[in-house]
């Protein structure tokens, strides 16, 4: 496919090694691809997590709350919020979700926030008004365990 010249300019070019994509990289992609022509975005981790309706999230942030607020190191709310999607430092996109907002009682919210993301496995939270905010769009529901594991062992 394409201008026979330009595509031997473009093998003979040092370059051109050097930015090859691996088996590994190719096969993931195939897969991603034929996932999304067969109308399967539940099965792509990220399409999955960027279709849910806040609806479905509040429900999560209910259940996750519930069991939660029976800590007693912890004060726990559910907060509406925005999720932002896209690259690096400019994200294109915000999406409407909910997330527990977390505020340890003995402990700092840079303090918990550290602890999350050194867990096992680790846990990606943000800090906003001195809580540390878990956000239920970036979790599937077997992850909502470990979360009640690890927060217990605070």
């Amino acid at each position: 496919m394409g201008c026979k010249d330009y595509i031997e300019r473009i093998r003979k070019n040092p370059m051109s090694r050097a930015l090859r994509i691996d088996k590994l990289t190719l096969a993931g992609m195939e897969m991603t691809l034929r996932l999304y022509m067969e109308g399967c975005h539940e099965d792509i981790p990220v399409l999955s997590m960027l279709l849910q309706k806040p609806e479905d999230l509040e429900i999560k942030a209910k259940k996750l709350s519930r069991y939660l607020k029976r800590l007693k190191n912890l004060e726990v709310h559910i907060v509406r919020e925005y999720s932002r999607c896209g690259g690096g430092a400019l994200p294109q996109l915000s999406l409407e979700t909910y997330c527990i907002a977390i505020k340890h009682r003995s402990m700092s919210a840079k303090e918990l926030e550290k602890k999350l993301r050194e867990s096992d496995p680790p846990v990606v939270a943000r800090i906003r008004e001195d809580r540390v905010l878990l956000d239920l769009r970036t979790m599937f529901p077997e992850d909502l365990k470990d979360i009640q594991r690890i927060l217990k062992g605070l």
